[in-house]
């Protein structure tokens, strides 16, 4: 069955919403919004959002941010607007992880106004907000982030 407009452009709202969210790489998100373009069929286009978080998926997150996690905790300093933290494997890192499943610079911390955003570095492992993989994410005092196997909660 062919595709209309519509349902094309339903496919890239949805894709995009994702990335927007840090659900998606930028390359990710372009390898998909140029197959949407192309496809032909309808059976084309659902493939390309399957594995993204639903609104029920979200709700669960949304739910779960509020609750108390507890492990090990990363204490965020009093940082300026635009400052980072850079955690990782590495020496040279301002925060340093010795587990192996840790990038030598896996993630960083930036500040963003009142509160701070996580953005992966392109890292093996991933980085985990709450459960859930991101890109990048805004992180608030209580949120559980893994990198790797490491476990911590931040306390902002």
């Amino acid at each position: 069955m062919r595709i209309g407009d519509r349902e094309r452009r339903r496919a890239e709202r949805r894709l995009r919403a994702s990335y927007l969210r840090g659900e998606l790489s930028a390359d990710t998100f372009e390898g998909r919004i140029a197959a949407a373009l192309g496809a032909q069929r309808a059976d084309e286009l659902s493939p390309l959002a399957d594995d993204l978080p639903g609104p029920l998926d979200r709700l669960r997150l949304s739910i779960g941010r509020h609750a108390r996690h507890t492990g090990p905790a990363l204490v965020a300093p009093r940082l300026d607007a635009g400052d980072r933290l850079v955690l990782g494997r590495s020496r040279s890192c301002d925060v340093r992880f010795v587990e192996s499943s840790v990038s030598r610079c896996h993630a960083e911390l930036l500040r963003v106004g009142a509160g701070w955003l996580l953005v992966d570095r392109a890292s093996t492992n991933g980085t985990w907000v709450n459960g859930v993989r991101v890109t990048r994410s805004r992180v608030a005092d209580g949120d559980e982030i893994r990198l790797g196997t490491a476990r911590v909660v931040l306390r902002a």
